[in-house]
């Protein structure tokens, strides 16, 4: 099968190549990103796999552990995808950002040979096998962290046995949840760990370094606050049905930070509400109720500040990061379409959260959490508890690969 899923991988690699010669911007880049990979690492490597920007957020807290306790270690994160790339190539947090090529028999001695890996980390479940099989052959420890599976994943497919028993070769697979564990030993596997997520340890330690943003206090003054984080059209239309169907605008303000802060999509915005609105970046104390978010990288501290988060994406089964708000205490509100993303679930049974199928729906729990001061208290507290509850697979990790006391 290994032979079967090196011919299929070849095959994508000649339809992107097409879709880039019709005129596909993102075929392109990701195949001139690719030609870039030239620079050869002399010193021994961490190399760290990301499929884009999700699983390096979750990689990250492990980055930082490196980095704080080996401050010579080499860290080298390679993605898939140009988007990840693009925004953490620019930050200058790891050594050096790369692609990682077509997984190609070929691809993987030259990759491997270009950043000369100690360790090799992949993130979730990016399973590329002929780089692991490389890997396996020059004896590189390697390791899985954040994996989550469920039943119907192609691992447990009886076509699947080369698969599993290259996964199995590698030395440490450090899985989300019991379900993912159970999964894997009931199908032979022996080097399971049940660690958790990391992204529990990222959002928590991100509240510790919080930054006081005047603007949000002063915007907010007195008044309750819902921050729409990462919003989609679904999103802001519900928030737009809220404001003018109920009354509770008097006492109340809103931050909208959309995910596409083109100027097409805040003008749009700003057509849709029929409310006082003002940009960030044009804030200077002005009186208004809602204020749209124009910048990246804002939300995550702004949380801190909300009541109530009403985060975007869940209405498309592309669920945005909801720990973010939980790990400051805030009652989370999202779609009802998160089926990829088990920790909507987990929260909302943790009474921390609420997944909501329509605007009547949104609109109820909004005013009972703005009415009732203790129930938004109650709900706040338990968003809280669900993260501290979670945190701490970073240290399992750090100190079962690199037999390490984690910090």
């Amino acid at each position: 099968m290994i032979t079967v899923y090196s011919c299929f991988i070849q095959i994508y690699g000649w339809a992107i190549n097409i879709s880039a010669l019709l005129g596909n911007e993102k075929a392109k880049k990701w195949i001139n990103g690719r030609r870039t990979n030239t620079k050869r690492s002399v010193k021994k490597s961490v190399w760290i796999h990301c499929a884009s920007l999700g699983e390096f957020e979750q990689a990250y807290p492990v980055i930082e552990e490196i980095q704080q306790q080996f401050l010579s270690n080499n860290i080298i994160v390679s993605f898939f995808s140009p988007s990840g790339y693009d925004i953490v190539s620019q930050k200058n947090v790891v050594d050096d950002v790369v692609y990682l090529p077509l997984d190609t028999r070929k691809n993987a001695v030259e990759f491997i040979d270009l950043i000369n890996p100690e360790i090799a980390i992949f993130v979730k479940y990016e399973f590329w096998f002929n780089h692991l099989i490389e890997l396996k052959n020059r004896n590189i420890k390697t390791y899985f962290i954040s994996v989550i599976v469920t039943k119907n994943h192609f691992l447990f497919g009886s076509f699947s046995k080369s698969f599993r028993r290259v996964l199995k070769s590698t030395e440490g697979m450090f899985v989300q949840d019991e379900n993912s564990k159970n999964l894997l030993l009931n199908a032979g596997f022996e080097n399971i760990h049940l660690s958790g997520d990391t992204r529990f340890d990222r959002v928590f330690k991100f509240t510790i370094k919080e930054k006081d943003d005047f603007k949000i206090e002063k915007f907010k003054s007195v008044n309750s606050l819902i921050v729409v984080g990462s919003s989609w059209k679904r999103e802001e239309k519900m928030m737009n049905e809220f404001i003018m169907q109920t009354e509770l605008m008097l006492n109340c303000r809103i931050v909208i930070a959309p995910h596409d802060i083109s100027e097409k999509h805040l003008v749009k915005i700003e057509q849709l509400f029929n409310k006082s609105i003002v940009r960030y970046s044009n804030y200077s104390n002005q009186v208004a109720d809602i204020m749209l978010i124009d910048n990246i990288g804002l939300l995550s501290s702004i949380y801190r500040y909300a009541d109530i988060a009403f985060v975007g994406g869940g209405f498309t089964n592309a669920l945005h990061n909801i720990l973010e708000p939980a790990a400051y205490g805030v009652p989370v509100i999202y779609g009802n379409n998160h089926a990829k993303f088990p920790e909507a679930l987990e929260l909302e049974e943790a009474g921390g959260g609420k997944s909501v199928a329509n605007s009547t729906e949104f609109i109820k729990y909004v005013k009972r959490l703005l009415n009732d001061d203790l129930f938004c208290s109650e709900v706040g507290q338990n968003s809280l508890q669900f993260i501290l509850e979670k945190i701490g697979a970073t240290d399992l990790i750090m100190k079962k690969v690199f037999k390490q006391k984690g910090r």
